[in-house]
């Protein structure tokens, strides 16, 4: 079942008292727009730039962050300080909204302190709540508790139990976050209490389906459900009735997953809540699909794709083009199958490089905050140093005073000190050591779950595509349908490759070395790229000058996914009408193997970073930067080394050397 994260940001926005607010175009922003003029009073002027800027913070954020930033000048110049509060408020909903959270924590710090200077109880509430949702999306949930644990007391002192309760439910969410599920669920029981007391029944159905998400129990579940269901508010009821739908499904009780879905459906078209209704008509459809209904449940997916065009919601268009893929293909519409599947990719492709970079972004935030706080841990140290360097000076001055019983206690409590230096240092050490091992376990944990969620959708599509590939007997179609298939092989192989780089940072990736006779494994990669370099009419030659009898003891797999990378990057690289060429010796106990191509090369400046993971430098053809990255670092735990060598224009060589071990006939 679903869970709301509810902010109430709207909420406090109206304190401030804002216009009218939406994220899309409405006739109130067009009207403000049409009535700014240079005429107008300078205060009314402020007033209506900050209402253009509540107008649009959602949906145009960089045209709101404009008009933010004129209210501010303005306001400034004229010495508004209601309306200089207000220009900084929006301009910190602009600048969260635009993904910039260290500037709009400044803003929002700057509104506070006109808030203050005011004394406008209201927006200091509604501007610690602010601050907390800007932090929640930066990802630091610690700093994003403080300022909602702040609302909540000024709150309950000044009796507001509407306020209360929205912070105490934010509370919850945060708490959720860190999955710390019991804090989680006492502050929404808290929350509950606090709406009770406000006679606010209107917030209740959100926040028990919110609880139900919290209770381990199906009963409980349920409990809260019915609940929610019973207040008899129309504008929850889509919601509840989707997560009542949810609930039976997870029970079994499929005779009423329909009757709630559909239920759910009515009420979100007679409420207007159109995003609730695409993600209801989603569940309908798929419930369809899986009783093989599958008239019905491509009528609801092809409803639902008309909405999620006109949300622009395209995440859940690609769900819905793969699940009408699979129903055209259980009804023998292959043409439309390789149309949906073609869709769906195009659109799963497109996320999944958006959200690896937003991911990567977050993940180097959150490094950023924690070596600025092992910053200010060092600072704090050295200055508890340079305190007992001070006590060192005087207690030598006594011990001169004393003669010799202060020559004994200096003595003495010099030991001491270096005692408490040495123990300071070790926890210091020790602190440093486990704050490395926290950001190499959130790297790790990054990589290992970026994958995995792409890689269950990546095989969705890839399973009916080798189904219908296999059915087809038109070549045209057939063709096209291969093209789509190697891209989505491409995906997935990047995927196993971040999961392969994931577990070699972790250490679980053994050696696996066994008798192999090298020149025939080579003969066979190299072979294995001929036919891609004869379709794109690039030369291929291959040089083995080993012994054909040769056996060695070698880890062949992780050998071939090197060779595989360097190789797939030669042909990729090289024009048509030019030559890849691999020439491999052995010498002396090491395996040389050299990869030639000729075409673009690489510049001076890439050539440094060329092994680095996800460095792609100037290059214009598609990657992650993770092959060569890959290659390195498999050629690294196998005891071997490689480098790359170019003339920019002219060619690229990559040589990789290894070390192998001949077998002898008794082994």
């Amino acid at each position: 079942m679903r869970a709301k994260n509810f902010w109430g940001l709207l909420f406090f926005l109206a304190g401030l008292g804002a216009g009218p607010l939406c994220g899309q175009e409405n006739p109130y922003a067009d009207s403000l727009k049409s009535t700014l003029t240079e005429t107008m009073p300078d205060t009314l002027r402020v007033l209506t730039l900050c209402d253009l800027a509540f107008a649009y913070y959602n949906s145009r954020p960089e045209e709101a962050e404009q008009y933010a930033r004129r209210a501010v000048e303005l306001a400034r110049q004229i010495s508004y300080t209601r309306g200089l509060m207000k220009a900084y408020y929006s301009l910190a909903a602009s600048l969260l909204t635009e993904g910039r959270y260290e500037e709009a924590i400044e803003a929002s710090e700057k509104s506070l302190e006109e808030a203050k200077r005011l004394g406008r109880s209201s927006a200091i509430r509604g501007i610690y709540n602010l601050q907390g949702v800007i932090y929640r999306q930066w990802g630091q949930l610690e700093e994003a508790l403080k300022p909602l644990f702040v609302l909540l007391k000024i709150s309950e002192e000044e009796g507001d139990m509407l306020d209360a309760g929205l912070a105490a439910e934010n509370i919850s969410t945060v708490y959720l976050d860190l999955q710390d599920s019991l804090t989680a669920r006492t502050y929404a029981l808290r929350a509950e209490q606090y709406f009770v007391k406000a006679d606010a029944a209107e917030y209740l159905p959100d926040l028990y389906v919110n609880l139900s998400s919290l209770t381990k129990t199906l009963s409980d579940k349920l409990a809260y459900l019915k609940k929610a269901q019973k207040l008899g508010i129309s504008g929850a009821n889509p919601y509840i009735y989707h997560n009542l739908g949810a609930y039976y499904q997870h029970a079994g009780r499929q005779d009423s997953v329909l009757y709630y879905y559909q239920k759910g459906l009515e009420s979100a078209r007679e409420t207007g809540d159109r995003y609730e209704e695409l993600q209801l008509l989603l569940a309908v459809s798929e419930e369809y699909r899986r009783q093989k209904n599958y008239s019905k449940a491509l009528a609801y997916a092809r409803e639902g794709m008309d909405l999620a065009k006109a949300l622009d919601q395209k995440q859940t268009l690609g769900g819905l083009y793969v699940l009408s893929g699979q129903v055209q293909a259980a009804l023998g519409q292959y043409d439309s199958a390789y149309y949906s599947a073609n869709r769906a990719l195009g659109i799963l492709d497109t996320f999944f490089t958006a959200d690896l970079k937003q991911a990567q972004a977050e993940a180097l935030a959150r490094y950023e905050y924690e070596k600025q706080k092992a910053r200010i841990a060092e600072q704090d140290l050295e200055i508890e140093r340079s305190r007992r360097r001070r006590q060192e000076l005087l207690f030598v001055g006594l011990a001169l005073l004393l003669l010799l019983g202060g020559l004994s206690y200096f003595f003495w409590m010099r030991q001491r000190i270096k005692a408490e230096k040495d123990r300071l240092l070790l926890k210091s050490k020790q602190e440093e050591a486990q704050r490395l091992q926290e950001l190499h376990e959130l790297k790790a944990r990054f990589f290992n779950n970026i994958a995995h969620e792409y890689r269950t959708p990546l095989t969705l599509i890839l399973a009916p595509l080798e189904d219908l590939i296999g059915k087809l007997k038109d070549r045209d179609t057939k063709e096209r349908l291969l093209e789509i298939e190697e891209q989505g092989r491409r995906l997935l192989q990047l995927t196993e490759e971040m999961l392969e780089l994931a577990r070699l940072d972790s250490g679980s990736i053994p050696l696996k070395e066994h008798p192999l006779q090298l020149a025939g494994s080579l003969q066979r990669i190299c072979t294995s790229y001929e036919s891609a370099a004869r379709m794109k009419g690039v030369s291929w030659q291959c040089e083995i000058h080993c012994p054909p009898g040769l056996i060695v003891r070698l880890d062949e797999g992780k050998l071939e996914k090197i060779l595989n990378n360097l190789l797939g990057n030669a042909l990729k690289f090289t024009p048509s009408g030019k030559c890849v060429q691999l020439q491999a010796e052995v010498k002396e106990g090491c395996l040389k193997v050299v990869v030639h191509n000729e075409g673009p090369g690489i510049s001076k400046a890439d050539l440094p970073h060329i092994f680095e993971r996800f460095y792609r430098g100037g290059q214009k053809e598609s990657g992650a930067g993770i092959g060569l990255a890959f290659a390195k670092e498999l050629c690294d735990l196998m005891g071997g080394s490689i480098r790359a060598e170019s003339e920019e224009g002219v060619f690229a060589r990559f040589v990789l050397e290894l070390p192998v071990r001949e077998v002898s006939g008794a082994e």
